[in-house]
């Protein structure tokens, strides 16, 4: 009687494994795109030319080509680091939702290969880890102001609010 209510469990759970796994698929085309777009707002509005800020419009922006919560570390520090910083979002003020907040940590336990659909008015690269780990990038790129690595978006059911 047991293993029978056992097996119904297991065929319901992966019932809806496929269901929820088909409903991402359908979605993450959507979502790629949206990704792209906030991505490139992001950066559009960080392209001041000060010294603190995501570049200059005439230089070139470096964009880490593989997305990641922080590039030099090891994959348990950075599920380390990401745990820890998904703690410390919940004790904002506003904290985003747990879902958010819980879909920011799922989508980023795997690295995502950046393409050219960064939407950007300054030249822009992708560069893969071997090249960013160069001792010569500056020489390389010298209008660049280093570069930046992106974790991959989470968005809420609505598509209306992004955290990354």
């Amino acid at each position: 009687m047991k293993s029978h209510w056992l097996s119904r469990l297991a065929g319901i759970s992966v019932i809806a494994l496929l269901c929820l796994t088909t409903l991402v698929l359908l979605n993450r085309g959507h979502e790629a795109d949206e990704q792209y777009l906030v991505y490139s707002a992001c950066i559009e509005d960080g392209l001041t030319g000060e010294s603190h800020s995501l570049g200059d419009r005439k230089g070139t922006v470096l964009i880490a080509a593989e997305s990641a919560m922080v590039t030099e570390l090891s994959a348990f520090q950075q599920l380390r680091y990401g745990v820890g910083s998904l703690i410390n979002l919940q004790r904002r003020p506003s904290p985003p939702s747990l879902a958010l907040t819980f879909g920011l940590f799922g989508t980023n336990l795997r690295a995502q290969t950046f393409d050219s659909r960064f939407q950007v008015s300054a030249d822009y690269r992708l560069l893969h880890r071997a090249e960013l780990s160069t001792t010569n990038l500056n020489e390389q790129f010298p209008r660049s102001y280093g570069y930046i690595t992106l974790s991959s978006i989470a968005f809420n059911r609505t598509g209306t609010e992004a955290l990354f």
